[in-house]
């Protein structure tokens, strides 16, 4: 690839951008991150996108930055930059199947610490970073072993870093990464992630683009590159992707 071509920079958030919390609420974006995406998004050679599995709603109250690309929900919802919005889902069909899920969690999980749930817009998350961890398996365990029995087939369980998460099949960041190159087919794709749910991502660019992999320690993984943590992120997006070409 060549410094000069246009890109198309598409990057995760929790874990990426901003480092992991225990709790999903205390990764809010710093000032810092904020002038450096509205910096990226500001210059005419690339188009900047956030894809994360958080709600959309909640990706534009973090970044009001004119021109950004943010898709939300794994790829269920997308804000275009000229400002139209696109669901690849059925509201009202996800919030039936996600209330139920969220119900049979609260049974099992309500007496005890350490467990968050997390309605979104495309499904919902049981987080247990703050469980003891033989009590987070045993109750994961339980959770998994009544869901399985009558989820719909259209629907997929995804295991993140201490998050499980019920959504959509067709929401995949994979997924959401085709429909921004049907738009800008003619831009460099590059992905920066750090958890499974971005190896959908990776995998779609492993002939044509650039996976970056965000981990303290190498893995098996579809991505073309490792940086360790976000403040490297940060110093890359700083310092121009077009670095790694040179």
């Amino acid at each position: 690839m060549r410094s000069s071509r246009k890109l198309l920079l598409m990057t995760d958030y929790d874990g990426t951008l901003v480092p992991l919390r225990e709790k999903p609420e205390l990764a809010v974006p710093d000032q810092q991150l904020l002038d450096l995406l509205t910096e990226l998004t500001e210059r005419q050679e690339q188009i900047i996108a956030i894809i994360s599995g958080r709600d959309l709603q909640q990706l534009k109250q973090f970044f009001p930055i004119p021109g950004l690309c943010l898709v939300g929900g794994h790829g269920g919802q997308i804000l275009w930059p000229g400002g139209e919005v696109e669901n690849c889902f059925d509201s009202a069909a996800v919030a039936a199947v996600a209330a139920r899920i969220g119900e049979m969690a609260d049974k099992i999980m309500s007496r005890e610490c350490g467990f968050l749930l997390e309605y979104k817009q495309t499904g919902v998350a049981v987080h247990y970073r703050l469980a003891p961890p033989q009590l987070a398996t045993e109750k994961i365990r339980q959770l998994l072993s009544q869901v399985r029995q009558w989820l719909p087939v259209d629907w997929e369980i995804l295991s993140g870093k201490k998050v499980l998460e019920f959504k959509p099949a067709c929401t995949s960041k994979g997924n959401a990464l085709l429909r921004l190159l049907q738009r800008w087919p003619h831009f460099w794709p590059v992905y920066l992630g750090d958890d499974v749910t971005d190896e959908s991502a990776f995998q779609v660019l492993a002939r044509r683009g650039t996976g970056i992999l965000v981990a303290d320690l190498p893995r098996p993984t579809a991505a073309h590159f490792r940086l360790r943590d976000y403040r490297e992120v940060r110093q890359l997006l700083k310092t121009g992707i077009s670095c790694l070409f040179c």
